[in-house]
């Protein structure tokens, strides 16, 4: 694909994404069912396990996604505002609320939970939240947990010239919770961050969760560094990456292509996405969605394509 051919690219990529943009404004969520859940107390925070469901698209029927929301209280009308809110993730899923100190007082937990779903391909589609639904505080109910090296992956990306780093932790079942994911410390070799894990003690799904954190490393001069895990004080990965001097680069290869326009054009696309090898297709993981946002007004579309063509000159591989 030369230039040329991909400037032609861009010019269809914007009236196919006007005629997504119109279609865009007729669908519909559905709201979700009331959710249920329990909770805890663990290191001054509020760790509630939550489940809803029943949400439909109407342009993409089930391809749905949820989040949830807890209130101290009855709240009605009800606005994010008053509202702990989590991100947007799976049906069900673990909140872990860092609470002001009123809400640690014994006599003061009484909770409110409320769900909200969005679809999964057009974000900008949103429902309204649930009814509430009170939450049981329950004692005793996580203990301490170190993942194993295998459960733990690292990417390493360059955004507009500042380095963050996504973390991803595969766990088995869908009863752990990040209670703190650290904060990363400068070593002599590279980086070193501790968090704080735990797991559900009881009846869990049996299902691969991951969870997912950016670290914001900074702005870096380029060369080789090191990023080291800790889970409650214990090591468990050391991660080596690279960080080269281009500003933009998309597949992380450390240099500005014509392949990096062609990822972009297809993130902006909605079509499968291809980065040595591996196929990623909508919705794109968020560390993609990230290099993709060239203009960083955190949506990725026909002016960040624009924007990257005109951003310097395009080797060629």
């Amino acid at each position: 694909m030369n230039f040329f051919r991909l400037i032609k690219f861009t010019a269809a990529y914007g009236m196919v994404a006007g005629v997504i943009s119109v279609i865009g404004h007729c669908e519909e969520v559905t709201t979700p069912k009331p959710p249920v859940g329990y909770g805890t107390m663990v290191e001054e925070k509020l760790v509630v396990r939550a489940t809803t469901g029943g949400s439909w698209c109407s342009l993409h029927q089930q391809q749905v996604e949820y989040r949830f929301g807890v209130s101290a209280g009855m709240v009605n009308p009800l606005t994010d505002g008053m509202l702990f809110t989590s991100q947007w993730n799976g049906a069900t899923q673990t909140l872990v609320i860092s609470l002001p100190p009123i809400f640690k007082e014994e006599s003061l937990l009484i909770f409110y939970l409320y769900a909200q779903a969005r679809c999964a391909r057009n974000r900008q589609v949103v429902s309204s939240w649930s009814e509430p639904a009170y939450i049981r505080i329950l004692p005793g109910q996580v203990e301490k947990y170190v993942p194993g090296p295998e459960e733990v992956n690292l990417k390493v990306i360059n955004v507009r010239g500042r380095i963050n780093a996504w973390l991803t932790i595969n766990f088995p079942d869908s009863g752990f919770a990040v209670l703190d994911w650290g904060i990363p410390e400068r070593t002599a070799s590279g980086f070193v961050v501790n968090a704080q894990i735990i797991r559900w003690i009881g009846i869990t799904l049996p299902v691969i969760s991951p969870w997912r954190h950016r670290y914001n490393l900074g702005f870096l001069s380029p060369g080789e560094y090191e990023f080291e895990f800790r889970t409650w004080g214990e090591p468990v990965k050391v991660f080596r990456f690279k960080v080269g001097s281009v500003p933009i680069d998309i597949n992380q290869d450390s240099q500005f292509s014509v392949a990096d326009l062609v990822v972009l054009a297809k993130v902006v696309s909605n079509s499968p996405a291809v980065i040595f090898g591996q196929v990623y297709q909508s919705p794109y993981p968020s560390w993609l969605v990230e290099t993709c946002d060239i203009n960083g007004d955190g949506q990725v579309d026909i002016t960040d394509l624009i924007l990257a063509i005109s951003a310097s000159v395009i080797t060629t591989e």
